[in-house]
């Protein structure tokens, strides 16, 4: 069990269990469902990530799980999957796939705003 060597200011983290926080964040978990885990709150959980070790655990935990999703969607986009395609593309390729397109203009665009006020006096 890989325990926090250096809590600083936080306490409670020093018993906490970094294999079992990596292994929670492998899973794909979110970061409220690592803290109810931990039965800490979630701002807890938060000034937790302050400390290298814990965050470290967190980050390498999250690497994972980010790893099989991404071999997972290659899998998918490699075997035909249109939509698969197209999201890999415009997360790899934004510069060539993104749906927005910039558009620039060499000139600078001088636009004359009039105003017209009707009735600028109510009636009485």
């Amino acid at each position: 069990m890989a325990v926090v060597k250096d809590p600083g200011p936080f306490r409670k983290l020093a018993g906490v269990d970094l294999t079992q926080v990596e292994r929670y964040a492998a899973l794909g978990l979110t970061e409220d469902e690592i803290a109810t885990l931990l039965r800490v709150g979630r701002r807890t959980l938060f000034r937790w990530k302050k400390n290298e070790e814990f965050n470290e655990a967190l980050r390498r935990g999250k690497l994972q799980t980010d790893a099989r999703v991404t071999e997972r969607l290659y899998q998918r986009a490699m075997g035909g999957d249109v939509t698969a395609m197209i999201f890999w593309l415009k997360n790899r390729r934004p510069d060539l796939w993104r749906d927005r397109h910039d558009v620039g203009v060499s000139e600078p665009i001088v636009v004359k705003v009039q105003r017209v006020i009707t009735n600028a006096c109510p009636e009485e």
